[in-house]
């Protein structure tokens, strides 16, 4: 860090040092001072060796080779310069902070506050090094927008203070897949736009690209097939622009559901094989994944024949979750999810004997990581319901759908309420099963009137109606 410390040497006192937690008689820049540039060259106290590592702190993310290589990234000094300054601003208040807290007996690692800007640092440090990432990125923009290290002596409890710009683009992208996992679309769509709209801010291409991947994936979990096809095609576009490849073989997989999900079971098939080439070599632990979107986007087709060879698919994603677990053990999740996929499969081939007892495996071990009622339970338990209707277990059926209605009532989620009963009811109808249709069609008509849900009940009494006629 020899240059980072000659910057120290320059760096001036705070206007308004003042640490609420620290000995009124300790100078703002007398500390500054002995821990930046006097410990270096004379000798100190016991007192002061503590702090000594605070010149390191930054030392894995930020040095002299750093600074160089961002000169040859954007060619030009500007986005290292800046970078180095403040750096050298967040080390002098951190070694006050160090020596003010050790005077007063406290712990010396970072505040909360300190932290958080270190970690925007960090990130901000790691979009300029990739790429991709800094693609368009407005370099100056970014590192004025790099919040005042200074805040942190007044207050040093402020852990959000450091959130925001490349950190906060980060974290959302990981919050909105999140939220698609566990089907809350509305607010996964609104954390979307803001994405974009901070993506748009930064001018990263690849935070655009990202939005509108994620896009894409609300409109297909939401049905709107047209409007995701369109933006899978733009992020795959965009994948391409920026060279790459693993982005753009995670937007074919979700060509590949899409085309599923539209019956062209031979653009499933393009999708995926073109997908599982870059991704058996640079990312072998996700072609599980793949073979699972791969055999669900065949088991939806109306072929028999197509339909079996997305079985075998789904069965031999079974196999490599299997030995992954037994070679890296780690969470049993993504075999869960494995088994429920294999036995969405063998529902498509009259097979309900053989899912149920997968759909059993995959609800226990789900349980086992993480309690009842979660939100894949619902997911299993729909399933279950479709398999034990198939072998006309009713009374299991019965159970089944007031368990999926409990969970719904408990999140006070009515409208999803709503949807299950209707979901339920015609299974029950297809089953030959009316009254037990009319019964949950009663039941969902009841919570949609006691929560104003009036266009649903009208769709409730039609329903009703249908069924007394028939």
């Amino acid at each position: 860090m020899p240059t980072l410390l000659r910057e120290l040497e320059r760096v001036r006192e705070p206007k308004r040092p003042r640490w609420t937690w620290a000995a009124a008689s300790i100078g703002g820049a007398a500390i500054a001072a002995s821990v930046a540039v006097g410990f270096l060259v004379a000798p100190r106290p016991a007192q002061a060796d503590a702090c000594e590592d605070v010149m390191s702190e930054l030392e894995s993310i930020w040095n002299d080779e750093r600074r160089a290589e961002l000169r040859g990234a954007f060619g030009t000094r500007k986005a290292g310069d800046g970078m180095q300054d403040w750096a050298g601003r967040w080390l002098a208040v951190r070694a006050q902070e160090c020596e003010a807290a050790k005077s007063a007996e406290r712990d010396t690692e970072p505040t909360a506050c300190s932290a958080s800007l270190r970690d925007r640092f960090q990130a901000t440090v790691h979009a300029f090094r990739t790429p991709h990432l800094r693609e368009g990125l407005s370099y100056a923009s970014v590192i004025a927008k790099l919040p005042a290290p200074e805040h942190c002596i007044d207050h040093p409890d402020d852990a959000e203070w450091g959130y925001g710009g490349l950190l906060e683009l980060r974290d959302i992208d990981v919050e909105v897949e999140a939220l698609a996992g566990i089907g809350d679309l509305e607010v996964a769509s609104a954390r979307q736009r803001d994405y974009m709209t901070l993506a748009r801010e930064l001018g990263s291409d690849y935070g655009v690209a990202r939005s509108i991947f994620w896009r894409g994936e609300i409109f297909r979990l939401e049905g709107q097939l047209a409007e995701a096809d369109q933006d899978f095609e733009l992020a795959y576009g965009m994948a391409w622009e920026l060279g790459l490849g693993v982005f753009g073989a995670e937007v074919q997989m979700k060509l590949a559901a899409v085309a599923g999900a539209l019956g062209k079971v031979e653009a499933v098939d393009a999708y995926a094989l073109m997908a599982r080439a870059v991704l058996a070599e640079y990312r072998p632990d996700r072609v599980a994944e793949l073979l699972q979107v791969h055999g669900l986007g065949l088991v939806a087709g109306p072929d028999s024949t197509v339909r079996e060879r997305g079985v075998d698919l789904l069965l031999r994603a079974v196999e490599m979750r299997e030995a992954e677990l037994t070679q890296h053990r780690g969470t049993r999740e993504l075999l869960s999810e494995a088994h429920e996929n294999y036995a969405r499969g063998l529902l498509a081939v009259d097979r309900a004997g053989e899912a149920l007892e997968y759909l059993d495996m995959a609800l226990r071990v789900h349980q086992e990581e993480f309690g009842h009622g979660s939100w894949r339970t619902r997911g299993i338990l729909l399933q279950k319901f479709r398999a034990v209707l198939e072998l006309r277990r009713f009374s299991q059926a019965d159970l089944l759908f007031q368990a999926v209605l409990e969970i719904d009532a408990d999140a006070a989620n009515w409208s999803r309420y709503v949807e299950d009963a209707f979901w339920f009811a015609d299974g029950y109808a297809d089953a030959g099963r009316a009254g037990s249709a009319v019964s949950v069609l009663r039941a969902g008509r009841l919570i949609a009137k006691e929560n104003s849900l009036m266009n649903d009940v009208a769709r409730f009494d039609s329903e009703l109606a249908g069924l007394a006629t028939e």
